[in-house]
């Protein structure tokens, strides 16, 4: 019966009303939003008087206006004082399906979170505007909302126009900072102008409008900076490649941008000037907005050791990066970019030349959260993508762990490490729309302990094989893999029909050179007859000084089920476990070359903790590489534990030479099994200063010092008589006469009475 009394007192008024308030103090209507919308009808506007609404409002499918006292008074001071507050839960305000005309002005709109909600990644932190004929948003600021796809406002469908908004601080995780919008129209008024800055996103900053979608001339008051270029305003077509077809105007910008390298640092601030290591930036993506490009010469981003993260300094990941403009690290193990498991690092975005990212560490990548689950960086449809000196740790996703660069004419990985990783594969693609232009560089990379994701079968059911790194040439595409290691890495990818790779695949009518790459340890399933390396789908491998042992189950996979897709693979002076007959064929088109300069010997691996794939001095694969390589093939300088790669003008089979020892005529190496490690070196890579901690069981002359890779003394650091105990030691990277050393590998190198009983590789940065 109370709810009978309470219908039909409230029915008379929303029946003959026009203008429905909302109270806060229950003097109006009512005392919520989403109360008043429910019980509007066509035509009726909804009064909303100051205050902070902490809830979301679902818009119905009538033809109302929702205002603050803005709209009755003209006074902007009501624009700041009504705000709907998302709680960082939910979208602040949602339009879904409405047939009818809808407006809302005069709020202060913020603090919306939307991820991954109905309808899937269309979704808008402030806004989340769906299938609607037509929305005007006029005079309201929308600020710091976080959107998987539009920051501020997501228009799907839908006639949206604008009129003297403010629209900043807002961050998606995809497209469009401030706006994502497409299809159908963005209008922005030209006499009452918006204000759109400072927003930030995977592609489009400020906003984001899809090729389907008619948007006039934008004119803004303000803007981040006074001629926004595609960077900042983008049209993309549907692979988001950047269009050059609407034009920007602003009166103002908020930052003035610089044709200069950058320096940021966790203590930095972002309103310094950003051009000196005293005066550095706090965050990537303020310095990625305010650094220039130039046509002329690569700028530089300066990154300072320590950590980069939401948390930490309030990084925006995933990162924009910018064409031709480098970011690099003070040094690869002290720099750390952390994305705290939310997000991917960042993208180029397609159609772009030149990607350069150098000596960081990246950690906890979230694939999850885009639509194309990388969980590192996007580089597809670039000209150049060169990453070098970079570790990729503990990322995850249910296809791509860390990299996705597809269809680039040429893509360099160099000096890196991937480990620990969750996903499915390291995916690097050929350019198949320009034959004989790609390029594809691995060099001197560890792929070590990673390991396949248990949703892949459920995230993505088409997924090709468990854990690899795919080389996918999709045309003639020429590869070189060069003085890598993959280890200790483990897919459990049962469902899949064919064999799992789970170290690396060259496939796609690609061309190959493997060369001094070690595959060991690695972990597959029995039931689907896994291979630590694949050639596939018409590609032709050539293997040289390789070493596979002790993968399970099988060591190396060729052939095809068809013959247009003959595969050819072609082993040189490599050990192979099992020789000949574990190398494992799927189908009866192929073409395999097994040189009796192979081996199946036990490779007997040095076994260390940092190295342990490294050779013994008992190794059969000691001198038993050849240097009669493939034209154009380029071995570096030093081998992955940083010994140099060619020794007495031979070289050995796997990633790692035989170490020849510092100092002395004849090569030798410390065995650990009889001489176990004395010296302990942190940080290291160090790049002013590092702590060498030793010891030692007995009264001994005690002798330290440092030598250089060409084995020459160049820093004594302790010497003399000693009782049994231990010391530590600081060392700033200088020689004996005070001089700082160059860059570089140095070794340290304990000796008791004059015997070397340890020595320990350290890098200065």
């Amino acid at each position: 019966m109370k709810t009978f009394v309470l219908l039909f007192l409230v029915l008379p008024v929303m029946a003959y009303t026009d203008t429905i308030t909302v109270k806060q103090d229950s003097t109006g209507n009512y005392t919520t939003i989403n109360q008043a919308i429910m019980y509007a009808t066509n035509g009726d506007t909804i009064l909303v008087y100051p205050g902070v609404y902490h809830e979301h409002v679902y818009f119905e499918d009538k033809e109302v206006t929702l205002a603050s006292l803005y709209l009755t008074t003209q006074q902007t001071s009501y624009v700041s004082q009504t705000i709907i507050d998302g709680s960082n839960t939910e979208s602040c305000v949602t339009m879904l399906n409405i047939t009818h005309p809808l407006t809302i002005t005069g709020f202060t709109i913020q603090h919306g979170y939307a991820f991954e909600t109905i309808p899937d990644y269309l979704s808008g932190g402030g806004l989340s505007i769906f299938n609607c004929s037509q929305v005007a948003v006029s005079h309201c600021i929308i600020q710091n909302n976080t959107g998987y796809n539009g920051g501020g406002i997501f228009s799907y469908n839908t006639n949206l126009s604008l009129a003297g908004n403010i629209i900043r601080y807002n961050h998606s995780l995809w497209i469009g900072g401030g706006i994502n919008a497409g299809p159908y129209s963005l209008f922005f008024d030209t006499i009452d102008l918006n204000s759109i800055y400072m927003n930030y996103a995977y592609i489009g900053l400020d906003v984001a409008r899809s090729y389907e979608t008619v948007v006039n001339n934008i004119k803004l008051d303000t803007a981040t900076i006074s001629n926004p270029d595609y960077y900042f305003i983008s049209s993309l077509d549907w692979r988001a490649f950047y269009l050059d077809d609407i034009t920007v105007e602003a009166n103002y910008g908020i930052m003035e941008q610089v044709d200069s390298d950058l320096y940021v640092s966790p203590a930095g601030s972002n309103s310094n000037n950003g051009l000196s290591p005293d005066s550095s930036l706090k965050t990537i993506a303020y310095a990625l907005q305010k650094i220039k490009k130039n046509s002329n010469r690569i700028n530089t981003i300066h990154l300072a050791n320590g950590i980069y993260s939401a948390s930490a300094t309030g990084e925006k990941l995933p990162l924009c990066f910018k064409d031709s403009i480098a970011i690099t690290g003070q040094s690869r193990k002290g720099t750390i970019i952390d994305s705290e498991l939310t997000s991917s690092l960042g993208t180029l975005p397609p159609g772009e030349d030149l990607l350069i990212l150098k000596k960081f560490t990246h950690i906890r990548g979230n694939g999850y959260t885009n639509p194309f689950y990388f969980g590192s960086i996007w580089s597809d449809y670039n000209k150049k993508t060169l990453l070098d000196s970079i570790v990729f740790d503990s990322c995850r996703s249910s296809f791509h762990a860390t990299i996705e660069a597809g269809t680039n004419d040429s893509t360099i990985v160099s000096n890196c490490v991937f480990s620990h990783n969750r996903g499915a594969n390291i995916a690097i693609t050929g350019n198949s729309y320009d034959i004989n232009t790609s390029h594809i560089n691995i060099i001197s990379t560890r792929f070590i302990a990673n390991y396949s994701d248990t949703l892949v079968k459920v995230m993505v059911p088409l997924q090709i094989h468990g854990l690899e790194v795919l080389v996918n040439g999709n045309g003639y595409v020429k590869t070189n893999v060069i003085n890598c290691e993959f280890s200790d890495n483990v897919s459990s990818d049962d469902n899949y029909l064919s064999p799992a790779l789970f170290g690396m695949s060259i496939r796609m009518h690609s061309f190959g050179n493997l060369i001094n790459t070690t595959f060991c340890n690695n972990t597959g399933s029995i039931n689907n007859d896994g291979t630590a390396f694949g050639v596939e789908f018409s590609s032709t491998v050539n293997t040289y000084n390789c070493i596979f042992y002790d993968n399970f189950p099988h060591q190396i996979l060729v052939g095809n089920l068809k013959p247009e897709n003959t595969d050819s693979l072609y082993i040189y002076n490599s050990c192979v476990e099992g020789g000949a007959e574990d190398i494992i064929h799927p189908g009866p088109y192929y073409y395999l070359y097994y040189d009796t300069s192979n081996i199946e010997k036990d490779p007997l691996f040095y076994g260390g903790e940092e190295f342990p794939y490294n050779l013994s001095d008992k190794s059969p694969c000691i001198d038993a590489g050849t240097l009669e390589l493939p034209e154009g093939v380029t071995l570096p300088e030093y081998d992955l534990a940083g010994n140099p790669r060619i020794f007495n003008g031979k070289i050995d089979m796997g990633a790692y030479e035989w170490n020849p020892t510092v100092g002395i005529s004849e090569p030798q190496i410390p065995n650990p099994e009889s001489k176990p490690q004395h010296v302990q070196i942190a940080p290291n890579p160090f790049s002013t200063q590092s702590t060498i901690s030793a010891q030692w069981d007995k009264s001994t002359h005690v002798n330290i010092e440092v030598y250089n890779s060409a084995g020459l003394l160049a820093k004594t650091l302790l010497e003399g008589k000693k009782f049994p105990g231990s010391c530590q030691i600081s060392w700033d990277g200088t020689d004996n006469s005070g001089n700082y050393l160059p860059s570089g590998i140095y070794i340290v190198v304990l000796r008791i009475d004059g015997k070397e009983t340890s020595s320990v590789k350290v890098v200065k940065e």
